[in-house]
């Protein structure tokens, strides 16, 4: 069917800012999905003029390859690279492992219904089916 990512921003304060759904037909393993759904967070905060950030991410091999900077010859290093190259843009930039239990909102964006081919955005208000994923990942972050 394809692969879906999901990207969620939120302010210190763990509200969120904005997120990103993008589904395409592209089916990509999953450590490569995860990967892509970084580059996507990392290019928009760029494009939003943010200067400090924090990635987290449910996936322990993509975390690790950008806090060793970890290369090799295949799709998922050349994503890595792209991911590194772009964050020295940023006066601060650090990677964070999270559990999935708390990152339900980004998984609830990949899969977002209606499947539809292409990128959608939301400005803080995201769709009504990820709202209680927005407050149960706020209550297990505490």
């Amino acid at each position: 069917m394809g692969t879906g990512v999901g990207i969620v921003c939120r302010g210190a304060d763990g509200a969120v800012v904005w997120g990103i759904s993008r589904q395409e037909r592209l089916e990509l393993e999953p450590r490569e999905a995860e990967a892509m759904a970084v580059l996507v967070g990392v290019q928009e905060a760029l494009h939003r003029g943010l200067n400090k950030v924090m990635v987290e991410g449910d996936c322990l091999e993509v975390i690790e390859a950008l806090k060793k900077r970890k290369q090799g010859r295949n799709e998922f290093y050349a994503i890595i690279s792209d991911i590194l190259e772009l964050s020295c843009n940023f006066n601060s930039i650090a990677w964070s492992f999270v559990g999935r239990k708390f990152n339900r909102v980004a998984h609830g964006l990949a899969h977002v219904r209606p499947w539809r081919f292409g990128e959608r955005r939301w400005d803080a208000r995201l769709p009504e089916n990820i709202t209680d994923l927005v407050e149960f990942d706020s209550i297990n972050r505490m």
